[in-house]
C-alpha cells in the first residue's frame, strides 16, 4: 500500500543557506558542549594561576596554564574550522538538486546527481521516519531538519509556496 505523498518537492541550497544553516545547526547542538568545556578549561586556568602565584618557583603551574587556555582556545577554532572546510567541500560540488518527499510517516531526502565512472551506484536516499527524535527548526530562510543531534537537513524556503511552507511546518505536530 502506498502512503499518501503530502509534498514532493526539488530544491537547490544557495551557499549562503547552507552556510547559515551549518552555522544554526552547530549553534543549537554544538555551542553547550563548546561552552561546557571553555568554562572547565578556564576555572582549570585559574586554578593554576593561583597556585602559580602562590609559589611562582611552580613551573609545572605555568605549563599546565598554557595547556588550558590551548584547550579553551580549541573550543572555539575548531567548530570554526570545521564550518569553514564543510562549507568550501559543499561549494564544490556545484549546485546539486536535491528532492523532498513528505509522508505522514517518512520524510525522504536524495539528491539528484549523475552517476559517474568513480561512483559505481547511485547514493541512497536519506529516509527519516516521522517520530520523537526528528525535529524541524525553522528560520527566516530555511528549515533545518534535525534527526537526532547528529543527521541534519537543510531546506531553503525560496523554492516553496507558502501551502508547502506549512506542510513543513505541520510536520511531527
Amino acid at each position: 500500500m502506498k502512503e499518501k505523498i503530502l509534498l514532493e518537492k526539488k530544491y537547490n541550497i544557495p551557499i549562503e543557506i547552507f552556510s547559515a544553516g551549518y552555522k544554526a545547526y552547530q549553534r543549537k547542538f554544538a555551542d553547550t558542549r563548546r561552552y561546557f568545556f571553555t568554562a572547565v578549561f578556564l576555572i582549570l586556568t585559574a586554578n593554576f594561576v593561583y597556585g602559580a602565584v602562590k609559589d611562582s618557583d611552580n613551573y609545572f603551574a605555568y605549563i599546565l596554564i598554557v595547556i588550558c587556555l590551548a584547550l579553551a582556545f580549541r573550543e572555539w577554532f575548531n567548530p570554526v574550522k570545521m564550518r569553514k572546510s564543510v562549507i568550501e567541500s559543499y561549494g564544490q560540488l556545484g549546485d546539486p538538486v536535491y528532492c523532498l518527499t513528505v509522508t505522514e510517516d517518512e520524510i525522504t531526502i536524495e539528491t539528484e546527481n549523475e552517476i559517474t565512472e568513480e561512483a559505481e551506484e547511485a547514493p541512497q536516499p536519506a529516509r527519516l521516519p516521522v517520530n520523537d527524535e526528528l525535529s524541524v527548526l525553522e528560520y527566516d530562510d530555511f528549515f533545518l531538519i534535525v534527526y537526532g543531534k547528529q543527521i541534519f537537513y537543510i531546506v531553503p524556503k525560496t523554492d516553496f509556496t507558502e501551502t508547502e511552507l506549512e506542510v513543513i511546518r505541520k510536520i511531527n505536530k
